[in-house]
């Protein structure tokens, strides 16, 4: 039995310097060369690869559309113009059955990524409706059998490529931070870009990415408060806590199913301490 205690200690002590101690032998510039190179590999394989096709709707269509895009294209337009350009904040607004329940009810984080972005680069005019996408509820055949113009959805799919690639390198530091090794980490990360699901969402004017992207910043950074209680840097706990919270919000603002961040961090820090 004793044996068998001085063993566990062995194992925890080695687990332990592996994880906190190890991510200290790669320097900033080569952790700064890798992740440079992390994403240059990963936006060319989200600009380059032929998305896969995952679903029966995106296959009865095309293979390079999902219905879902043109959802969050037209309500993305109309809210982001809503809110930041018009000031519109009435409850009629923002209570109406607009785009069904995609539209009204589900979080905006991501159509505000795709409707700022849009009239950042002066793809959509305030007041004028997107050519073939003015409806004002969800009507599934309809929007299954029709596509926004290309070059709006060409245009509207371009951050979520960057938010892959940034998915892709908070994955390979939150891997380097875990296991202390910069060459396990960034094999993580390329079998994680090259992964069909991940390269079809960055691909794709659709919210997944952005909401896994938050995810992980999120475990990210708890990784980082767990690091402080262990070396008891009590200084750093509140900032890491507050922003924690911020990204699971943010998660929240995304994909209601990020919940289970919160379940993940706590269950995470249960076992940790």
């Amino acid at each position: 039995m004793l044996k068998f205690i001085s063993g566990f200690s062995n194992g925890v002590n080695a687990v332990y310097n592996l994880r906190y101690k190890g991510f200290a032998k790669t320097s900033p510039t080569a952790t700064f060369m890798i992740v440079a190179l992390i994403s240059a590999v990963s936006y060319s394989i989200f600009s380059l690869a032929d998305p896969p096709e995952l679903n029966f709707y995106q296959n009865k269509h095309s293979p390079d559309y999902h219905p879902d895009e043109g959802v969050w294209i037209a309500a993305g337009k109309y809210y982001f113009e809503k809110y930041f350009l018009e000031g519109d904040w009435s409850y009629e607004t923002w209570s109406g059955p607009k785009f069904g329940a995609f539209g009204y009810r589900g979080p905006l984080m991501g159509k505000y990524v795709i409707g700022g972005w849009l009239f950042l680069n002066k793809e959509v005019e305030r007041g004028v409706d997107i050519p073939g996408y003015s409806f004002e509820k969800l009507e599934w055949e309809n929007v299954m059998h029709s596509r926004p113009p290309q070059e709006i959805l060409d245009s509207a799919r371009v951050p979520f490529k960057f938010i892959g690639v940034l998915c892709t390198v908070v994955l390979f530091l939150l891997m380097q931070q875990m296991l202390g090794s910069w060459l396990i980490a960034l094999f993580i990360a390329v079998i994680f870009c090259l992964q069909p699901h991940v390269i079809s969402f960055s691909e794709k004017a659709m919210n997944d990415i952005l909401a896994l992207l938050i995810s992980m910043t999120a475990l990210l950074c708890a990784e980082r408060l767990l690091r402080n209680i262990w070396d008891q840097k009590i200084n750093r706990l509140l900032k890491r806590m507050a922003l924690i919270g911020v990204f699971i919000g943010l998660a929240l603002l995304t994909k209601m199913y990020n919940l289970l961040i919160i379940v993940i961090v706590c269950l995470w820090a249960s076992i940790e301490l």
